[in-house]
């Protein structure tokens, strides 16, 4: 799944007073290598005028009590954060079930996938800059040519983060929290491995304090265009 990591961090503010995390120490949490996944460390050309560059950095920390963050931090395109982000969780906010839900099912063109392909998933802003219309037109644009799995994840998120709270005594069993867990479409077995996942996550999520942040990495390289044009 990608190079999980959790790490105590400082914060400061871009240029348009949006906060940016500077990561202080972080330990690696999870062995499975970018390598292995097939990507590729180095920019080269890929079909269609699109350049592959590295992996993009996902930063969810927790900015209060019932509050968090979410920053990415890519190679071909700005850095782009979301905050507050939707869906607090004290166990597993809402955006970090996607992010493990698009890993384990390998949907490359999820939430994620938007912004490894230079998008904003239609609710990233940029971090070091307002936002301008320029700036969403662009954004817009990539959002268009990117996506498609964005249906599949939120389908899967909202059903494995409900088995989740089931099997963990967060919630009872029900009729209407079973018709969530098979609105996701997937066999019993593949669950089970996503709410492992998840297991994980939560012990790492709970352990964090205001301030503190948990960042992971996007096992596909970025997806951007040749750059022939001068950035808005």
């Amino acid at each position: 799944m990608g190079r999980w990591n959790i790490a105590r961090n400082d914060e400061t503010r871009g240029a348009n007073g949006t906060p940016v995390t500077r990561t202080k120490k972080s330990a690696s949490l999870c062995s499975v290598t970018y390598e292995a996944l097939g990507g590729m460390e180095n920019s080269r050309a890929g079909p269609e005028g699109q350049r592959y560059f590295r992996r993009v950095q996902v930063t969810f920390t927790r900015t209060g009590q019932r509050r968090y963050r979410v920053t990415a931090d890519r190679a071909g395109a700005e850095r782009v954060a979301m905050d507050p982000a939707p869906g607090y969780d004290s166990h597993l906010p809402h955006d970090l079930v996607h992010f493990v839900v698009e890993c384990h099912w390998k949907l490359r063109d999820g939430i994620y996938g938007q912004l490894a392909a230079g998008g904003d998933a239609g609710t990233f802003t940029p971090v070091d800059r307002p936002r301008s219309r320029r700036w969403a037109k662009r954004s817009s644009q990539k959002n268009a040519h990117s996506g498609a799995d964005v249906a599949r994840s939120e389908k899967l998120a909202a059903g494995a983060f409900i088995a989740w709270q089931v099997r963990s005594g967060r919630i009872k069993p029900s009729r209407d929290a079973q018709a969530w867990i098979d609105g996701a479409e997937v066999p019993e077995g593949q669950m089970a491995g996503a709410l492992d996942r998840l297991d994980e996550v939560a012990e790492h999520w709970r352990a964090l304090d205001v301030g503190d942040s948990l960042t992971v990495t996007w096992p596909w390289p970025e997806r951007v265009e040749r750059r022939g044009k001068k950035p808005a």
